[in-house]
């Protein structure tokens, strides 16, 4: 990828975010690049599943445990919420990777078999539209 190696699909990154409520610092994960290479397609790592709303097996299911003890950075085991992608703009993130806080910004890449899990899931995902998964790859 021609934007810059710690944006590639399957890469951690950490950064406060406002798209949750309420804002907070959050990891997340690339799943996508669109083909302008202007966005990124994102999953949140959450360290719960919250029952309020994932309360169906179906939307439950769509979350993929991820483990402290295989990434180290994780505070606690987690799961990766692949009920929805967040897109955001490359530009964005690049600032935030390019920032004097060096707390934020690019941790780790998860390993190719999380990754198929997690594209699987998110192929298979019907919170999700088929156009945005077309647009950051993950369904051709």
């Amino acid at each position: 990828m021609a934007i810059d190696d710690r944006l590639a699909v399957g890469s951690v990154l950490f950064e406060f975010v406002t798209t949750t409520i309420p804002p907070k610092n959050k990891y997340y994960i690339v799943v996508g690049i669109s083909g302008n290479e202007v966005a990124l397609g994102t999953v949140y790592i959450n360290s719960e599943i919250n029952p309020n709303i994932f309360n169906t097996p179906q939307l439950r299911g769509y979350h993929i445990p991820i483990s402290a003890e295989e990434y180290p950075f994780l505070k606690y085991d987690s799961f990766i919420d692949c009920s929805h992608i967040e897109e955001r703009s490359v530009s964005d993130v690049l600032q935030c990777l390019n920032n004097d806080n060096k707390r934020y910004g690019y941790y780790a890449s998860i390993s190719a078999i999380e990754l198929d899990t997690v594209l699987q899931t998110l192929d298979n995902a019907h919170t999700i539209a088929p156009v945005v998964k077309r647009k950051f790859g993950i369904r051709k």
